[in-house]
Protein backbone atom coordinates (compact mmCIF):
# COMPACT_ATOMS: atom_id res chain seq x y z
CA UNK A 1 0.00 0.00 0.00
CA UNK A 2 0.99 3.63 -0.70
CA UNK A 3 0.08 6.35 2.16
CA UNK A 4 -0.08 9.55 2.02
CA UNK A 5 0.97 10.71 5.40
CA UNK A 6 -1.06 13.51 5.61
CA UNK A 7 -4.07 10.87 4.86
CA UNK A 8 -5.64 8.21 6.89
CA UNK A 9 -5.90 6.33 3.67
CA UNK A 10 -4.14 4.57 1.31
CA UNK A 11 -3.67 6.70 -2.46
CA UNK A 12 -2.65 3.36 -3.96
CA UNK A 13 -3.23 -0.53 -3.44
CA UNK A 14 -0.13 -2.35 -5.33
CA UNK A 15 -0.85 -5.58 -6.66
CA UNK A 16 0.77 -8.40 -8.81
CA UNK A 17 3.63 -10.32 -6.71
CA UNK A 18 2.79 -13.62 -5.91
CA UNK A 19 5.19 -14.41 -2.84
CA UNK A 20 5.53 -12.14 0.18
CA UNK A 21 8.12 -8.76 -0.53
CA UNK A 22 11.42 -8.93 1.12
CA UNK A 23 12.91 -5.18 -0.02
CA UNK A 24 11.58 -2.14 -0.73
CA UNK A 25 13.38 1.13 -2.65
CA UNK A 26 12.54 4.39 -3.64
CA UNK A 27 14.15 6.67 -6.45
CA UNK A 28 12.84 8.83 -8.83
CA UNK A 29 8.99 8.65 -8.11
CA UNK A 30 9.05 5.08 -8.62
CA UNK A 31 8.75 2.27 -6.02
CA UNK A 32 11.60 -0.60 -6.15
CA UNK A 33 10.10 -4.11 -4.77
CA UNK A 34 11.73 -7.40 -4.76
CA UNK A 35 10.13 -10.55 -3.54
CA UNK A 36 10.11 -14.34 -2.99
CA UNK A 37 8.26 -14.87 -6.77
CA UNK A 38 12.09 -14.53 -7.87
CA UNK A 39 11.19 -10.91 -9.55
CA UNK A 40 11.69 -7.63 -9.28
CA UNK A 41 8.78 -5.28 -9.63
CA UNK A 42 9.06 -1.24 -10.59
CA UNK A 43 5.58 1.13 -9.87
CA UNK A 44 4.98 4.21 -10.81
CA UNK A 45 4.07 5.84 -7.59
CA UNK A 46 1.80 8.90 -9.21
CA UNK A 47 -0.16 5.71 -10.79
CA UNK A 48 0.45 3.22 -8.95
CA UNK A 49 0.92 1.16 -11.94
CA UNK A 50 3.57 -1.80 -12.32
CA UNK A 51 6.12 -0.57 -15.20
CA UNK A 52 8.46 -3.21 -15.27
CA UNK A 53 8.51 -6.24 -14.43
CA UNK A 54 12.68 -7.88 -14.30
CA UNK A 55 12.78 -11.53 -13.65
CA UNK A 56 15.54 -13.23 -11.31
CA UNK A 57 17.44 -16.38 -10.79
CA UNK A 58 16.13 -16.75 -6.72
CA UNK A 59 14.03 -15.02 -4.55
CA UNK A 60 15.59 -11.33 -4.00
CA UNK A 61 16.77 -10.34 -0.23
CA UNK A 62 18.37 -7.13 -1.00
CA UNK A 63 18.00 -4.06 -3.80
CA UNK A 64 20.21 -0.97 -4.11
CA UNK A 65 21.58 1.12 -7.07
CA UNK A 66 24.69 2.62 -8.77
CA UNK A 67 25.90 5.92 -7.64
CA UNK A 68 23.83 7.91 -10.08
CA UNK A 69 21.01 5.56 -9.92
CA UNK A 70 21.56 4.15 -13.35
CA UNK A 71 21.66 0.44 -12.50
CA UNK A 72 19.61 -1.06 -10.08
CA UNK A 73 21.40 -4.30 -8.44
CA UNK A 74 19.43 -7.50 -6.94
CA UNK A 75 20.68 -9.85 -4.91
CA UNK A 76 19.23 -13.74 -4.43
CA UNK A 77 19.36 -14.45 -1.26
CA UNK A 78 19.47 -18.35 -1.56
CA UNK A 79 22.62 -18.38 -4.35
CA UNK A 80 24.28 -14.94 -3.32
CA UNK A 81 23.91 -14.14 -7.30
CA UNK A 82 23.73 -10.62 -8.22
CA UNK A 83 21.84 -9.41 -11.49
CA UNK A 84 22.47 -5.68 -12.80
CA UNK A 85 19.93 -3.89 -14.55
CA UNK A 86 19.67 -1.03 -16.39
CA UNK A 87 16.12 -0.14 -14.73
CA UNK A 88 14.55 2.17 -17.24
CA UNK A 89 15.20 -0.02 -19.99
CA UNK A 90 15.05 -3.45 -18.40
CA UNK A 91 18.23 -4.70 -19.74
CA UNK A 92 20.41 -6.98 -18.15
CA UNK A 93 24.32 -5.38 -18.04
CA UNK A 94 25.71 -7.72 -15.49
CA UNK A 95 25.64 -10.97 -13.57
CA UNK A 96 28.13 -11.73 -10.50
CA UNK A 97 27.71 -14.40 -8.37
CA UNK A 98 29.09 -14.44 -4.76
CA UNK A 99 30.36 -16.89 -2.40
CA UNK A 100 28.10 -15.85 0.56
CA UNK A 101 25.36 -18.28 0.99
CA UNK A 102 23.03 -15.47 1.02
CA UNK A 103 23.66 -11.97 -0.18
CA UNK A 104 22.33 -8.87 2.70
CA UNK A 105 23.98 -5.87 1.38
CA UNK A 106 25.48 -4.29 -1.31
CA UNK A 107 26.73 -0.88 -2.12
CA UNK A 108 29.47 1.44 -3.59
CA UNK A 109 32.55 1.58 -1.75
CA UNK A 110 35.30 3.67 -4.17
CA UNK A 111 33.49 3.02 -6.99
CA UNK A 112 33.56 -0.99 -6.15
CA UNK A 113 30.61 -2.84 -5.56
CA UNK A 114 30.92 -5.00 -1.97
CA UNK A 115 28.73 -7.84 -1.21
CA UNK A 116 28.26 -8.72 2.67
CA UNK A 117 26.54 -12.38 3.30
CA UNK A 118 25.87 -15.11 5.50
CA UNK A 119 29.29 -16.40 5.13
CA UNK A 120 30.63 -13.12 7.03
CA UNK A 121 33.04 -12.08 3.81
CA UNK A 122 32.75 -9.35 1.27
CA UNK A 123 32.80 -10.01 -2.19
CA UNK A 124 32.74 -7.69 -5.44
CA UNK A 125 32.92 -9.07 -9.40
CA UNK A 126 36.56 -9.08 -9.23
CA UNK A 127 37.83 -10.59 -5.73
CA UNK A 128 40.50 -8.02 -4.65
CA UNK A 129 40.20 -9.30 -0.97
CA UNK A 130 38.11 -10.74 1.99
CA UNK A 131 37.36 -9.58 5.10
CA UNK A 132 35.64 -11.39 7.87
CA UNK A 133 34.42 -8.71 10.17
CA UNK A 134 31.46 -10.95 12.16
CA UNK A 135 31.79 -14.39 13.73
CA UNK A 136 28.58 -14.60 13.34
CA UNK A 137 26.26 -13.71 9.94
CA UNK A 138 26.37 -10.15 8.96
CA UNK A 139 23.10 -8.11 8.45
CA UNK A 140 24.79 -5.36 6.64
CA UNK A 141 27.60 -2.77 6.30
CA UNK A 142 27.28 0.87 6.34
CA UNK A 143 30.39 3.60 5.15
CA UNK A 144 30.70 6.75 7.28
CA UNK A 145 33.78 8.71 5.58
CA UNK A 146 36.67 7.28 6.20
CA UNK A 147 35.14 3.75 8.24
CA UNK A 148 33.19 1.54 7.90
CA UNK A 149 30.11 0.03 10.07
CA UNK A 150 29.26 -3.54 10.31
CA UNK A 151 26.06 -5.00 11.87
CA UNK A 152 25.93 -8.74 12.53
CA UNK A 153 22.53 -10.71 13.54
CA UNK A 154 22.41 -13.38 15.55
CA UNK A 155 25.60 -11.70 17.44
CA UNK A 156 23.84 -8.65 17.89
CA UNK A 157 27.12 -6.77 17.33
CA UNK A 158 27.66 -2.97 15.38
CA UNK A 159 31.11 -2.43 14.93
CA UNK A 160 32.82 0.58 13.94
CA UNK A 161 36.17 -0.43 11.28
CA UNK A 162 38.80 1.92 9.88
CA UNK A 163 37.78 1.32 6.08
CA UNK A 164 41.38 1.61 4.71
CA UNK A 165 43.56 -0.55 7.15
CA UNK A 166 40.24 -3.00 8.00
CA UNK A 167 41.67 -2.07 11.69
CA UNK A 168 38.78 -2.92 14.42
CA UNK A 169 38.24 -0.40 16.66
CA UNK A 170 35.52 -0.50 19.07
CA UNK A 171 31.62 -1.91 19.14
CA UNK A 172 29.23 0.61 19.06
CA UNK A 173 27.36 -0.31 21.76
CA UNK A 174 26.89 -3.81 23.69
CA UNK A 175 24.77 -6.76 21.77
CA UNK A 176 21.57 -5.28 21.17
CA UNK A 177 19.89 -8.72 20.46
CA UNK A 178 19.14 -10.56 17.61
CA UNK A 179 19.10 -8.03 14.48
CA UNK A 180 16.23 -8.15 12.11
CA UNK A 181 16.47 -5.31 9.60
CA UNK A 182 18.89 -2.09 8.75
CA UNK A 183 18.34 0.46 6.54
CA UNK A 184 19.89 4.12 5.77
CA UNK A 185 17.95 7.35 4.50
CA UNK A 186 18.15 11.18 5.65
CA UNK A 187 21.79 10.58 7.39
CA UNK A 188 20.50 8.06 9.73
CA UNK A 189 20.75 4.50 10.43
CA UNK A 190 18.24 2.05 11.59
CA UNK A 191 18.77 -0.83 13.16
CA UNK A 192 15.46 -3.00 14.57
CA UNK A 193 16.22 -6.10 16.62
CA UNK A 194 14.48 -8.04 19.21
CA UNK A 195 15.79 -10.12 22.94
CA UNK A 196 14.07 -13.35 23.96
CA UNK A 197 11.24 -13.65 21.32
CA UNK A 198 10.31 -12.70 18.14
CA UNK A 199 8.06 -9.42 18.93
CA UNK A 200 9.97 -7.00 18.24
CA UNK A 201 12.35 -5.41 20.98
CA UNK A 202 13.41 -2.20 19.61
CA UNK A 203 14.41 0.54 16.87
CA UNK A 204 17.91 2.40 17.33
CA UNK A 205 18.16 5.36 15.12
CA UNK A 206 22.19 6.44 14.95
CA UNK A 207 23.00 9.50 13.43
CA UNK A 208 25.88 8.96 10.88
CA UNK A 209 27.74 12.62 11.12
CA UNK A 210 28.02 11.43 14.99
CA UNK A 211 29.17 8.24 14.22
CA UNK A 212 32.10 9.67 11.67
CA UNK A 213 32.88 12.46 14.94
CA UNK A 214 32.93 9.40 17.23
CA UNK A 215 35.14 7.71 15.00
CA UNK A 216 37.58 10.49 14.03
CA UNK A 217 38.19 11.06 17.92
CA UNK A 218 38.42 7.64 18.69
CA UNK A 219 41.20 6.65 15.92
CA UNK A 220 42.37 10.24 15.47
CA UNK A 221 46.20 8.90 14.03
CA UNK A 222 44.66 7.31 10.39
Amino acid sequence: MLWDRNQDEPTHILKGHTDHIRTLELRDGFLFSGAADNTVRIWDLASGECVRVLNHTGYISILTFSPDDALLRAGCGGSGHVSIWDWRTGTLVAERQTQARQTQLYTNFDGRMITSGLDGCEQDGTLLETFTAHDAPMRGLVKVGRFVVTIGTTDGRIKLWDWASKAYLTDLQESVGLIANVTTGYGRLVVSSWKGSRELHQIQIWDLDEIERFASEYHPNH
